[in-house]
């Protein structure tokens, strides 16, 4: 295939990558292998932030200066014409909406597949280190958890995540490799709930390698007392400073912990 771009001198196609929307870079990067190299060569350290939110195979938002498009994924898309692509290793058909302002890409492989590719796309592709994440999907625990795997495999550091229905708390974990996290209280199971958050809150003070910052629980269903019945009985020494709970970590940090209007807010000061 004949690619003229890669014969340019460097200035003048790097000038050319950067005059390029954002939409018309993500088409560009689909349309061969030597594409991705362009933009590779003349764009490395033009870093674009992805939000991924999941609603069916996804919707994923893109940010760069003034701009905001849609790249929605998904298992079908109705359109009269389509480019086949490549995203990742797997096989896409993508339907332009709106003069670019909406892209359909319709996967042709399961949803685990599909998202393997994407991140990688987001890697590779818009040379992305950081993302947002939008979890829409009912029970999302599983994907949520594929998706950390393949962030974490390409080095892209997750700046928040957004729950948007319950999730299992038990994702705890994962949480602490998020800068912010935000979900609602799961009151079905109250109990677990409380023991979970101590387990979580002991986590938090211990290992200084997590990068949390902050994490919000909305239409939270416990009180400051149960959470300070819990923490005596996980041993974990803490304090009342005005309206909120102290706690100390390792790295001479400190764990506020307040209650407010049933949002519990945890954050690292």
């Amino acid at each position: 295939m004949s690619f003229p771009l890669l014969r340019c001198p460097y200035l003048v196609g790097s000038q050319i990558l950067k005059n390029m929307s954002h939409q018309e870079l993500f088409l560009f990067s689909l349309s061969c292998k030597r594409a991705k190299k362009a933009i590779k060569m003349y764009l490395p350290k033009r870093y674009l932030s992805a939000e991924l939110q999941t609603k069916d195979y996804g919707t994923v938002v893109t940010h760069h200066a003034t701009e905001k498009r849609d790249f929605r994924i998904q298992s079908a898309c109705a359109g009269i014409s389509s480019i086949p692509c490549l995203i990742g290793d797997t096989y896409a058909e993508v339907y332009l909406i709106n003069d670019l302002s909406l892209i359909d890409i319709d996967w042709k492989s399961n949803k685990k597949v599909a998202l393997k590719s994407f991140v990688s796309h987001i890697s590779i592709c818009w040379n992305s280190p950081r993302i947002s994440i939008k979890m829409d999907e009912e029970k999302p625990s599983g994907y949520f958890l594929d998706l950390m795997k393949h962030l974490k495999l390409n080095a892209i550091t997750v700046d928040s995540v957004d729950f948007a229905e319950n999730v299992r708390w038990d994702l705890g974990v994962h949480f602490l490799q998020c800068k912010s996290v935000k979900l609602i209280f799961n009151w079905y199971y109250h109990q677990k709930f409380k023991f979970e958050l101590a387990n979580f809150l002991k986590m938090l003070i211990n290992y200084s390698e997590n990068k949390l910052k902050v994490i919000r629980i909305l239409e939270c269903k416990i009180t400051t007392e149960e959470i300070t019945d819990r923490l005596d009985k996980k041993g974990i020494v803490h304090e009342k400073v005005g309206s909120k709970l102290e706690l100390q970590r390792c790295d001479g940090k400190k764990v506020l912990i307040g209650l407010v209007d049933q949002v519990l807010e945890v954050k690292v000061v």
